[in-house]
Formats: C-alpha cells, sequence, structure tokens
C-alpha cells in the first residue's frame, strides 16, 4: 500500500537539480524495519564534490549562498511530508528560517538539513517495515512511503497566515563599487507565521 507520498515541483541551477536527484537515489529503495529510525544525515552522508554533490544556492544564516550540496532540502522537505502523511513519528525536523513558497500547498511545511545538524529523523513505528520511494523528473520530484496500512488515517487543517516582523534592510560599504552606487544582494520578506 501507499501509506503516505509527497510532491514539489523541482527547478533551479543544474548544480542544484543534480544534488536533488543524487539524494533522491541514495534514499531510493530504502527499507526501515520496525522500530527503526531513519536519519536524513545518516542515510544521505556528507555532501561532498567527492560524491558527486554540486555546488547550488543554499540557505544560510538568512542568505542565499552557493555551498556543495544546495537544494537537497527538497528531498528532505518531501520526506518529511510523506513520513506525516503515512502517521509516522517525527523525532528531529527544523524548518528554514523563512517560508519557502515553492513548497507551499504541498504538503506541512518545509524541513532542513545541514551537515552534521540540523537532521531529520522519523521512526518506523509501525509493526511493519516501510520502503522509502524517490523519484526525480524534469518537472516533479515524488517521495512515496509503502507499506502495510494499519488503519492510521491523517487529518491536516491550515490555519491563516498571521503578519510577523516587516523585514529591515541592511546596508553595507563596499570599496569596490563607486562612489553613490548601490547593489542589491539580497532581497527582504516579511514575516508571518
Amino acid at each position: 500500500d501507499v501509506l503516505g507520498e509527497a510532491k514539489t515541483h523541482v527547478s533551479g541551477s543544474a548544480g542544484r537539480i543534480g544534488n536533488v536527484k543524487l539524494s533522491a537515489q541514495i534514499i531510493n529503495g530504502l527499507v526501515l524495519n520496525s522500530g527503526e529510525t531513519f536519519s536524513y544525515n545518516g542515510s544521505v552522508g556528507k555532501r561532498t564534490a567527492d560524491r558527486g554533490f554540486k555546488p547550488a544556492p543554499a540557505y544560510v544564516k538568512g542568505e542565499t549562498v552557493d555551498e556543495i550540496g544546495g537544494g537537497i532540502c527538497q528531498i528532505a522537505t518531501c520526506i518529511f511530508n510523506a513520513a506525516c502523511f503515512s502517521g509516522l513519528g517525527i523525532q528531529e525536523r527544523v524548518n528554514h528560517d523563512f517560508y519557502i513558497a515553492s513548497y507551499d500547498d504541498y504538503g506541512f511545511a518545509d524541513a532542513t538539513v545541514s551537515w552534521k545538524s540540523p537532521d531529520l529523523k522519523w521512526v518506523n513505528d509501525m509493526s511493519t517495515y516501510v520502503l522509502m520511494t524517490a523519484n526525480v523528473t524534469d518537472d516533479n520530484v515524488v517521495v512515496s512511503f509503502w507499506g502495510t496500512k494499519d488503519g492510521r488515517t491523517v487529518d491536516c487543517q491550515r490555519g491563516d497566515w498571521k503578519a510577523g516582523d516587516k523585514y529591515v534592510s541592511i546596508t553595507e560599504v563596499d570599496p569596490e563599487l563607486a562612489p553613490g552606487e548601490r547593489k542589491m544582494t539580497q532581497s527582504g520578506q516579511d514575516g508571518r507565521s
């Protein structure tokens, strides 16, 4: 039976898409027996160039920077949502510092991962195994959890957005720019919850 599934649209640089595909290949076909705990970092491992991961945009301390393995949070987000839709227990999950519109309406929320922390962990608290599959097409990432249904049901209800803090512009002096010249390096977004 399909216990739960999550799908998001894949896009971005060739490096980002390559990282998404590589992390999907690593977890595709992973089986967790009853009582076992899945760890994203434990399963996917350290993201390095030697292992085939590429530099791509990643969120680091509220900024977008190129980092080896950028984009892998898309797979983590799909895993988190598939586990939630399956009714499985989430042991560890951290969301990004800010809202990611491309993940909205596809599930509960996002999940960020980095080596060694934060991690994404869920436990197979069913009496039988759970098989994870991950497929990336030209347009989508789909993570599915397979096993024997045991009568669990999941009910999702989305609340209304509430206004949060307004973003603040930060100006830094750059001696490389001509006098009076300005350059935006990072755009802002108002907070909400």
